[in-house]
């Protein structure tokens, strides 16, 4: 599949994802998020939208990682645990609340804090590359022109004699 069109379809797959992870608290208004986690609503009666929301996540997260695999050396590592654990908390379903631990309900809890995990160290080593890089005279220009007038604000408010009375 050519990278434009993988692309495309690994978006598709990640807004169908989106999609159908919100529409659950719309289909469940009894389910509490405050108290209970996301992975609950695998045992609700729409438990198929939150298993197959998570496979299109982690379809589209798979598509993304075969574009940056050249390019991404320990953050490829990341996405594919991340991609991963996707694949079996959607596979393998949470204990209820309150039941005894199981140990597909420890497995479910092991790929899903891992994968959680793998994502923010992926996007934490993503901040730090995107830094590192030099920035090109567009970059600095759009920089220069965010700060100038911010730096215009702050001369005219500590100055008094240039306030302009607002409401007559």
């Amino acid at each position: 599949m050519a990278t434009g069109r993988r692309l495309v379809v690994a978006r598709v797959l990640l807004v169908v994802a989106a999609l159908g992870l919100t529409s659950l608290h719309a289909l469940e208004p009894g389910y509490p998020p405050s108290t209970a986690t996301l992975s609950d609503y695998a045992l609700s009666p729409h438990g198929w939208v939150f298993t197959a929301s998570l496979l299109c996540l982690a379809g589209g997260s798979a598509l993304v990682l075969l574009g940056v695999w050249p390019i991404w050396r320990v953050r490829r590592w990341l996405v594919l645990v991340w991609t991963l654990g996707n694949v079996v908390v959607a596979v393998v379903t949470t204990d209820p609340v309150g039941a005894t631990v199981t140990t597909g309900g420890r497995i479910h809890l092991v790929w899903a804090s891992a994968g959680i995990g793998a994502l923010l160290l992926a996007r934490a080593g993503h901040a730090c590359a995107v830094r590192r890089r030099r920035r090109i005279p567009a970059q600095r220009l759009a920089v220069a022109v965010r700060i100038k007038p911010h730096a215009r604000f702050t001369s005219i408010a500590h100055d008094p004699e240039k306030w302009v009375p607002v409401f007559g």
